[in-house]
């Protein structure tokens, strides 16, 4: 099994590992989301899928880039979590409550950590 189909396959067990996170907490503690609690979970997914799709034409492209697009994505992903929160905060008059924090920061840290090892161990096999 190549590094990409390692980190394939790891990719699709966190999200998996992440979905059974989410949906433990939005079933017992986010009901009252003025919301779909799903849109917390579908945030990281298309963040994730949109990371790594460009992570890997990069690679494909100018192998040596690799590290700088995937540092701007840790800047990219900050700023659209920011303005995610924001946009329902204004769409919604959403003010948040401590599990909407929860799922979203835990969501966020779970897929942080995969990223990171993800990105290492793919960046590492570049320059070996």
């Amino acid at each position: 099994m190549g590094e990409k189909s390692k980190i394939i396959a790891a990719n699709l067990a966190v999200l998996l590992l992440a979905y059974g996170y989410h949906r433990l907490i939005a079933l017992h503690h986010l009901q009252d989301l003025p919301f779909p609690a799903d849109w917390i979970y579908g945030f990281h997914l298309i963040v994730n899928f949109l990371l790594w799709v460009s992570v890997y034409i990069i690679q494909s492209l100018h192998t040596d880039k690799t590290g700088f697009v995937f540092m701007a994505w840790g800047i990219i992903k900050i700023i659209l979590a920011g303005i995610f929160i924001l946009w329902l905060q204004y769409r919604y008059r959403f003010q948040g409550d401590e599990w909407f924090i929860i799922d979203f920061v835990g969501l966020y840290t779970l897929f942080l950590i995969y990223e990171l090892w993800a990105g290492i161990r793919l960046i590492r096999r570049i320059f070996d």
